[in-house]
């Protein structure tokens, strides 16, 4: 049981939930490191600081309390092209429920490929798929003042060969509008029991973000979070976004390992994160990508559909 869950980590480290420029990980520590892997191609661009965002039906995969300040329904598909041929998709739905109270629901599904096996002195044995498959539920609600609190509960099952192991987790989240033009917000993610003895990929996360320069032509978003794992290393993120005319976003993101003090040579950094993203009549398309060195790049599509109008920043209940 041991090498099979050393594989799992092995297999997390190659998959989303080590992207360099999304989240640190020390592979040994955890079990399931892709169960915390937040989606959409917006925040990916905005070097993951989402947190402090957390607009829309992706407050789901960052922060459930930003359900509660959802003014339409949404359901978006995000699609994930990432390492050694692996794809990952993740649906999205998200209701207002009014009163401030929102649902969110998810379902994912990553497909690893398939592997080659081989025996103690290295000839090939056959081949095998890896593969895993989850969703999670969550409620976010207003409680005045600009805050809004929010729960979720999520299931991954992952499977190697022909073995397959599963957990169960939860995340809890704050987010408090100060103002129209800024957030703050903040979440505990994946509290659940371990695997096998292993802890989950587990944490705070905590940011801020600010409107700024907004009129009829442009509205500048710019963002900030810090990403601490409870067994492992804290990442400080940076976003930046400009939208033009309601139509055109571009967006950067920086992030680095924050154990470290910044250098000059920036050899501690986690790296750039570049994104771009068209809205048109309650659709949303958006785009993300995410240089990871000589490992090569991962790139994110995001497709949104908002039934009442493309989503606005979050505003107090």
């Amino acid at each position: 049981m041991k090498k099979s869950l050393l594989a799992w980590i092995l297999l997390g480290a190659l998959a989303p939930g080590l992207n360099a420029a999304e989240v640190v990980t020390s592979a040994a520590a955890f079990a399931f490191p892709t169960i915390d892997d937040g989606a959409g191609a917006r925040a990916i661009a905005m070097g993951s600081t989402y947190v402090g965002i957390d607009e829309g039906s992706d407050a789901l995969l960052w922060n459930p309390a930003g359900l509660g300040a959802m003014a339409d329904p949404q359901i978006a598909e995000h699609h994930t092209a990432e390492l050694v041929g692996s794809t990952q998709d993740i649906a999205v739905l998200g209701v207002p429920l009014g009163g401030s109270n929102g649902l969110g629901l998810s379902l994912n599904y990553e497909n690893d490929g398939a592997f080659d096996g081989r025996d103690a002195n290295g000839n090939q044995t056959g081949s095998y798929t890896a593969n895993a498959y989850g969703g999670s539920l969550g409620y976010g609600v207003g409680v005045g003042g600009g805050l809004y609190l929010g729960v979720d509960v999520k299931f991954e099952q992952e499977t190697l060969a022909q073995s397959g192991m599963s957990a169960f987790a939860g995340d809890i989240g704050g987010l408090w509008t100060l103002t129209p033009m800024f957030t703050l917000g903040a979440a505990y993610n994946n509290l659940g029991p371990q695997v096998d003895g292993f802890p989950l990929h587990q944490g705070l996360n905590a940011g801020v973000s600010s409107h700024f320069f907004t009129n009829d032509s442009t509205d500048w978003l710019a963002s900030a979070s810090a990403d601490s794992l409870t067994n492992g290393q804290t990442s400080i993120h940076f976003g930046l976004e400009d939208t033009l005319l309601q139509l055109l976003s571009l967006r950067a993101g920086y992030s680095f390992d924050g154990s470290n003090p910044i250098t000059l040579d920036n050899s501690n950094a986690l790296g750039w994160t570049f994104g771009v993203g068209l809205a048109w009549h309650g659709f949303s398309l958006d785009y993300a990508y995410v240089p990871l060195s000589d490992l090569g790049n991962m790139q994110r599509v995001s497709l949104t559909y908002d039934f009442g109008r493309v989503c606005a920043p979050t505003t107090a209940p």
